[in-house]
């Protein structure tokens, strides 16, 4: 049997992140890949980061400076 690595959400929320931008609403851009592009014709850009809240968590995170 494997073990499976132990994730400490509280340390590895998207908050604590390199990669999260926050906007100040307890939600933020995630930074870590590529935009995503938009079907919707009401974003000026035609690309997004995903939103993720502030106490989210992946298993990609980096440490924050």
């Amino acid at each position: 049997m494997i073990d499976e690595p132990t994730i400490d959400a509280d340390q590895a929320a998207c908050e604590n992140c390199l990669y999260w931008i926050p906007n100040g609403e307890g939600l933020g851009e995630c930074r870590r890949r590529a935009p995503v592009a938009s079907s919707s014709s009401d974003r000026s850009n035609n690309y997004y980061w995903p939103y993720t809240k502030a106490h989210s968590w992946c298993g990609e995170h980096e440490e924050g400076a």
